[in-house]
């Protein structure tokens, strides 16, 4: 499998998961330890080749789209 990252070209989902990863990393948004690693293993996945995964923002970007249409049922 070829690595497809669009790091200069993402959504604006992305982006925002780019930018969240980075602020964890960074100390500038408090995380417990689990959420630290759970960034740094995805900073670092995103980087390495031959990882055998494809992460496409075009695609990422369709399914949360998707999701913020599905409505937020209260109750019964």
């Amino acid at each position: 499998m070829t690595k497809k990252t669009t790091h200069g070209n993402n959504s604006e989902f992305v982006d925002v998961a780019l930018q969240y990863i980075d602020d964890v990393l960074d100390g500038r948004v408090l995380a417990c330890e689990y959420v630290v690693q759970a960034c740094r293993r995805q900073r670092e996945d995103l980087n390495r080749e031959g990882f055998g995964y494809v992460f496409d923002s075009e695609r990422a970007d369709r399914v949360c789209k998707f999701i913020e249409l599905l409505p937020h049922i209260k109750g019964e």
